[in-house]
């Protein structure tokens, strides 16, 4: 599977080293190519890995790391090793058994190594005091895209509706709050970092055309911190009496599962939706699959507006790749619950229209580029159509929707933990309650299961929930 490019830190469980040596690399990588992870020792992070910055000694990396480290190094990875921890390239038989083998010491400077089998630019040595001057250096020769010099901006929101009133309320709602002037139409909205945005009324003529009564409010902007930040964390824009999407060409700070960063540069589609449903409707007691409706519609909606055999499809539970196995997008919801209310917000980025980090929809349908609007509104009314029939069918005949739409076929096989013991298993399709439905290859049962937390594969080491019959 292709993913984009990572930067991994290892800095032996020191979250505060952790932190500190990734705003380090923040202030310097260009963001739209790269994210940046914590190693975690249970993972599998080596095929995923364009970068290693290790920021501790090596005497406190423990013996399965080291071995991970020199594999990863064994097979051409890149590494930077940072204050002053490492001395030399120190022999990697001083740590593992069986040895292997030898690395020279460093000679001259940081960018003139001597590196064993003639392994030249694969590992950077930086002392503490040539960390701030000499990383930036030490990056570029590693071959890792730097930041631009100018400072990217954020924008203002632009809001639009199909219903004046409902323009009107949503601007009536802001003024609630004192910072909206009295001709209804500016308003500034805090975005973190001690920033604020003007919310603005739109032009009526820029209205998109495929734009439909969902959401209630459609906001445009060029540059934004986060579509999905914006929406969770401002009560004041998400409104439960009114459902709001944004969209975005650039976020400079896209968040994905977890605390996962989200590589979101020019030409992708970056979009949220704030809505809410009633937790006793069916949708409401079955919230797992908010996330699974949200990828039909992306599917439905970028094969009618390319071709209906467009090459991409979903892999479980919320990704979106193309049929050769290339990541081109990813699906995050957040959901709360206010008495019989469910605030839900959930947010797509996919490659549209930019070759990198990895392909673009565009690429795959060999058009020129792709309105993102157009696709925005599509997308939007799929999804509120998606709700709809699940509201009103049931789990049983969205299942057989969703199953046409994902990448596995009958012959996808997975390891599953069934009661500590691991077995080989292939994917039927999911349950009545979301989680992922398998068959033991050996035994012919069935399981419901879960991941085990894996950030890079959510279908390695799959965890059996229940038995089904």
């Amino acid at each position: 599977m292709a993913k984009p490019p990572n930067i991994f830190v290892y800095s032996c469980r020191n979250h505060s080293l952790f932190d500190s040596t990734c705003k380090l690399l923040d202030r310097l990588i260009n963001k739209e190519k790269y994210i940046i992870y914590q190693l975690q020792e249970s993972e599998q992070w080596q095929k995923h890995c364009q970068l290693l910055v290790i920021n501790t000694s090596p005497h406190d990396i423990p013996r399965n790391i080291m071995t991970q480290l020199k594999i990863y190094f064994d097979g051409g990875g890149k590494m930077v090793c940072l204050g002053g921890y490492f001395t030399s390239l120190i022999p990697w038989d001083s740590y593992i058994e069986p040895p292997g083998p030898c690395l020279d010491e460093v000679v001259g400077n940081p960018y003139q190594l001597a590196i064993g089998q003639g392994i030249k630019n694969q590992i950077i040595l930086l002392g503490q005091k040539e960390v701030e001057t000499n990383l930036s250096g030490a990056l570029d020769t590693l071959g890792i895209s730097l930041k631009s010099d100018t400072e990217t901006n954020l924008t203002p929101l632009y809001c639009c509706s199909k219903s004046s009133s409902i323009l009107k309320a949503f601007f009536q709602s802001l003024s609630k709050n004192g910072l909206c002037n009295e001709a209804l139409d500016s308003y500034s909205l805090p975005c973190g970092d001690n920033r604020v945005v003007p919310v603005v009324r739109a032009p009526q003529d820029s209205l998109p055309l495929q734009l439909t009564n969902f959401p209630d409010v459609f906001i445009r902007s060029k540059v934004v911190s986060s579509t999905q930040k914006l929406l969770w964390d401002n009560t004041l824009l998400a409104s439960p009496k009114l459902s709001v999407a944004i969209l975005a060409d650039r976020q400079v700070d896209g968040i994905g599962r977890g605390s996962n960063q989200w590589i979101s540069p020019l030409g992708s589609l970056s979009l949220s939706c704030h809505c809410s449903f009633s937790s006793t409707s069916p949708l409401g007691s079955k919230l797992p699959f908010i996330q699974y409706l949200m990828g039909v519609a992306a599917i439905q909606s970028l094969k009618s507006l390319t071709s209906p055999s467009l090459p991409v499809g979903l892999k479980w539970p919320n990704d979106i790749y193309t049929t050769n196995g290339t990541k081109i997008g990813g699906i995050l919801v957040n959901c709360s619950v206010k008495g019989t209310s469910i605030m839900c917000c959930v947010g797509i980025g996919i490659n549209l229209n930019n070759s990198e980090p990895t392909v673009s929809v565009a690429g795959l349908s060999g058009q020129k580029s792709l309105d993102t609007s157009e696709v925005a509104c599509v997308f939007l009314d799929a999804f509120k159509r998606e709700m709809d029939m699940f509201n009103s069918k049931g789990v049983e005949a969205f299942v057989e929707r969703y199953k046409e739409a994902w990448i596995h076929g009958n012959e996808t096989k997975v390891k599953v933990q069934v009661e500590g013991h691991d077995c080989e298993a292939v994917i039927v399709g999911i349950d009545k309650d979301g989680f992922l439905l398998v068959q033991n290859i050996t035994s012919g049962k069935f399981f419901s299961v879960q991941p085990d937390g894996n950030s890079f594969d959510m279908l390695s080491n799959l965890i059996a929930v229940k038995a089904r019959k």
